[in-house]
């Protein structure tokens, strides 16, 4: 019987025939299906890390999907897998997870991260002037945005405060991390241009967002109690990371990362303006540098 294994130890076994989505569903994994399995829509969508040659072929319908919504080869939906064997997959748009997805404490660990921190500009001057009820609605609309876009370039949130988000992305390559920070981040500068259109026609509110990005050492474990805990980063990179953030708005940039981020992915992405800067609670200057955009790919 093929087995779907979705990393961090946690297997299931799916008869052949069955969906990769009916398999998740059948065990009580909370694998998102926006339009019930109807081939209209992407949350159901999985990266394929192992065993591609064990899945059925594309379909037209699932290509056409996949395609208008720009993901790569390696990206398919889950209601439309088949596994003929072993595959291992990993969910991009989730909620929650199984208790096996969990890391516990004793499994942390400290290695070289990302973290990205990205806040919206003139939010509280918006929650000032609106009801309770649409600051929530807008709110959730916009996470959901973002999140889609950091689940999708391999990152991790780990707090939601305000409007900010904090999110971390690890590889056992240095470079690999701090390039889906840096990619991430330029996707939801564009993501929070776009949806700008629907808050400016609903609530007359345009949505700017300020980026900063670190690069250094955190342990990466569950932090919480039995009841509440996730995964989360300890470490003076997320401060940095919220300090970078607050400089865009002094020098009226969108995304700023630090030197370190900028050594790692310098043949990457092409960069503006260079600024000296002192950062809260930091001692002397640090330079940041401007991100524009990736350089073009032949």
């Amino acid at each position: 019987m093929p087995r779907i294994d979705y990393g961090s130890g946690l297997m299931i076994d799916a008869p052949e025939g069955m969906t990769v989505l009916e398999a998740s569903i059948r065990h009580g994994l909370d694998h998102r299906h926006a339009c019930g399995a109807m081939v209209r829509c992407t949350t159901c969508r999985v990266e394929i890390l192992e065993g591609d040659e064990n899945c059925n072929p594309i379909t037209d319908n699932e290509r056409e999907v996949l395609e208008a919504s720009g993901f790569g080869p390696n990206i398919r939906l889950g209601c439309c897998i088949r596994p003929t064997g072993d595959i291992k997959i990993r969910l991009l748009v989730r909620e929650r997870f199984a208790k096996e997805d969990l890391r516990p404490e004793g499994m942390a660990k400290e290695q070289d991260i990302a973290v990205l921190f990205a806040d919206v500009r003139d939010f509280t001057s918006f929650s000032e002037r609106h009801l309770a009820f649409d600051v929530l609605h807008l709110l959730n609309r916009y996470f959901d945005r973002m999140g889609t876009i950091i689940d999708f370039n391999r990152g991790e949130v780990i707090a939601f405060l305000g409007d900010g988000i904090v999110s971390f992305f690890e590889d056992t390559a240095p470079k690999k991390a701090a390039f889906n920070a840096t990619r991430c981040a330029l996707q939801m500068l564009k993501g929070a241009r776009a949806f700008s259109r629907y808050s400016r026609e609903h609530f007359g509110f345009d949505v700017h967002i300020g980026i900063g990005i670190a690069f250094g050492p955190a342990v990466v474990g569950e932090v919480g109690y039995y009841r509440a805990s996730r995964l989360n980063c300890i470490g003076d990179v997320v401060n940095t990371a919220s300090r970078v953030q607050e400089a865009t708005k002094e020098q009226g940039v969108r995304l700023l990362v630090t030197d370190g981020v900028r050594e790692l992915v310098e043949g990457e992405f092409k960069f503006g303006h260079e600024f000296a800067c002192e950062l809260r609670g930091k001692e002397g200057e640090h330079m940041l540098y401007e991100v524009l955009a990736r350089k073009s790919r032949r």
